[in-house]
């Protein structure tokens, strides 16, 4: 009896390991087949839950992950990988309380576990809690010197608090470990602090961050994944009382130029794809920011009052955090549709609606917003001010601002093509916004 058991556990694992091939090499269809195969016939395999799970969260299927990998965790609870593995999809979906959690869990089983420290780090950040972030990402390179993410995510966190020499020295470390990593180069060079020490300062550090694009651009530079290899936009720009148009575009090309598969193109925006005028137009809004903060606070009206006799709303949000205004615009719109954070995965997503307009609230606050908004998802792409400043991105097409806010000379300031809107208070902007969106379409 015993001896088979021991034969038992034997061909399972060479089951498993076949199966961590194909996972391994990229084979999610068969190795899953495989997993699958495993439970049928022991449904408690702890390995084969974690690892099906695991697949489960690459193909989009979260909900049914987490039930699988917290499964595996009830049978084998002592495992800090599978905790791991669970603290990433909360991570990834926005549900931060819960990815605490969980590598806290990864921590009290394996206290010298970097990766659950550097990352536990990272949902810090994203809450705010910037010194819990700087003591979990010192903590990873105490437990690993070499750790080149922990390197930049706390480079990173003292560019936000206004230490920059401290900051380019962190992300120096961190190249000098992974020098490959050309995006970390292209962060580094945007680094501006967040109250210049002066005017002068403000134009010296203009002036560097010129040479250093002009330099970056001339290198032929490659980088696959912009929103996750440099995750920063140019934020503090826009407070330099300057013209930044120029700017803008210059870093806009760089990425372009590294990445090209940015710029990519929805079918039915092609050449030659474009139908007919219709009477009921789709339009979709996009932000990261539909909840209880500004952006949601004021795209809220202008949502609820659009005119459904000329248009259909889509809302595309980011999984996370939900609040009664993130409910308020579900409930307004005729379509919500789910994003995933992965700018592949997106862009179909986004194309499969064939937009006649898309909508930015804003555009510079958040990093994967910003790099998402390259893409051409609609005929006509619009963003307004909430972050005042261009975007400096070929395919936004236009500004929608108001008179009141905007110089005589303001459209030079723009690579959009500027809208100043005459309104004196949000509920007129929320009404004007139909005559806007349909006069960009003559």
């Amino acid at each position: 009896m015993y001896k088979r058991q021991v034969q038992q556990t034997l061909l399972f694992q060479e089951i498993l390991d076949l199966g961590l091939q194909h996972h391994t090499a990229g084979n999610l269809s068969k190795a899953k087949a495989i997993y699958q195969e495993l439970l049928q016939a022991d449904p408690n395999h702890p390995d084969a839950l974690h690892l099906l799970g695991v697949i489960y969260h690459q193909v989009g299927e979260n909900d049914r992950a987490v039930d699988l990998i917290t499964k595996a965790i009830t049978i084998k609870p002592k495992y800090p990988d599978t905790y791991f593995n669970l603290g990433l999809i909360f991570q990834k979906f926005g549900k931060l309380d819960e990815a605490i959690t969980s590598y806290k869990e990864v921590i009290a089983l394996k206290p010298d576990y970097a990766a659950a420290h550097n990352n536990v780090g990272l949902v810090f950040k994203v809450k705010g809690r910037n010194q819990d972030a700087v003591r979990s990402f010192r903590e990873a390179l105490s437990i690993k010197p070499d750790y080149a993410e922990a390197d930049c995510n706390l480079g990173s966190i003292y560019q936000e608090q206004g230490y920059i020499e401290e900051a380019v020295k962190q992300m120096d470390m961190g190249l000098s470990c992974k020098p490959e990593k050309v995006g970390w180069r292209i962060k580094k060079a945007l680094f501006f602090p967040v109250i210049p020490q002066s005017e002068e300062d403000i134009q010296t550090r203009r002036d560097t961050l010129t040479q250093n694009i002009a330099a970056l651009t001339n290198e032929n530079l490659v980088v696959s994944d912009p929103a996750l290899d440099i995750g920063i936009t140019n934020f503090y720009l826009a407070y330099h009382n300057l013209n930044n148009r120029s700017l803008m575009q210059d870093i806009a090309k760089l990425y372009i130029k590294a990445c090209p598969e940015l710029v990519y193109e929805a079918q039915h925006c092609q050449s030659g794809q474009r139908g007919e005028k219709k009477d009921v137009l789709r339009i979709g809004f996009l932000s990261s920011f539909f909840v209880t903060h500004s952006i949601g606070r004021l795209t809220r009206g202008i949502i609820e009052h659009f005119s459904r006799d000329l248009f259909e709303v889509i809302i595309f949000r980011f999984p996370g955090k939900k609040d009664y205004i993130s409910e308020a615009i579900d409930r307004a719109a005729d379509t919500v549709v789910t994003l995933t954070r992965n700018l592949k995965k997106d862009r179909q997503i986004i194309g499969g609606e064939e937009l006649d307009i898309l909508f930015y609230p804003d555009i510079g606050m958040d990093p994967y917003t910003y790099f998402l908004s390259f893409a051409r998802f609609a005929p006509v792409q619009a963003v307004s001010w909430g972050h005042p400043d261009t975007t400096g991105i070929p395919n936004i097409d236009y500004f929608i601002s108001s008179a009141l806010l905007e110089l005589p000379e303001a459209s030079s300031h723009y690579s959009e093509r500027l809208i100043p809107v005459s309104y004196t208070h949000l509920r007129a902007h929320e009404t004007r916004h139909d005559l806007v969106c349909r006069l960009l379409l003559e």
